[in-house]
């Protein structure tokens, strides 16, 4: 057995507290090949945690965080002849959402914003594989229950069929950042 050797590096939560040790090599391990962040969000608080996450580990890394949204399905007008120019409205205001949203964390990190139509977890899978990401960061919403255990979550699967590896954090307990 080999036994390396490294500092620990303290990581803090919100009260600035020592929350946990990491090993300092195990951490530059971890971090020294991302360069690509993807991060899927639906612009919700709740999504907030996850993009806190990327930002750090962007930070750490000199990665480029990209940022998605994936609507599902735009609602069209009933006339045909607006149906387009709707869907086009609604898209600039997915868009427009989406940049204030990541405007909101006030961070100066090179940042890509995209928003798609179509099903999320295929639209994260397939931009995780085109864009060849090194990580997915998702929060996920920790719903319980008989339907959520038969469908799966948008999580889970995400996690089951990423090219890469996938963070899920959640908004409810320890948290290894501020």
């Amino acid at each position: 057995m080999t036994m390396i050797e490294s500092t620990n590096l303290e990581i803090s939560n919100t009260q600035n507290e020592a929350v946990h040790p990491i090993k300092s090599g195990v951490l530059n391990a971890l971090i020294s090949g991302l360069k690509l962040i993807l991060i899927p969000t639906d612009c919700s608080d709740h999504s907030r945690i996850s993009i806190k996450y990327g930002i750090r580990l962007a930070q750490e890394s000199n990665a480029t965080i990209k940022l998605i949204c994936v609507q599902e399905s735009f609602d069209s007008d009933e006339d045909h002849e607006n149906a387009s120019e709707s869907a086009e409205g609604q898209n600039a205001r997915a868009c427009t959402k989406l940049k204030q949203f990541w405007e909101s964390f006030q961070k100066e990190i090179p940042c890509e914003l995209e928003v798609r139509k179509g099903d999320v977890v295929s639209e994260v899978i397939n931009a995780a594989k085109k864009e060849a990401c090194d990580l997915i960061i998702m929060s996920s919403h920790g719903y319980k229950g008989l339907i959520y255990s038969m469908k799966g979550s948008t999580t889970e699967k995400v996690t089951r069929y990423a090219p890469c590896p996938v963070l899920c954090v959640k908004n409810e307990g320890r948290q290894f950042i501020a």
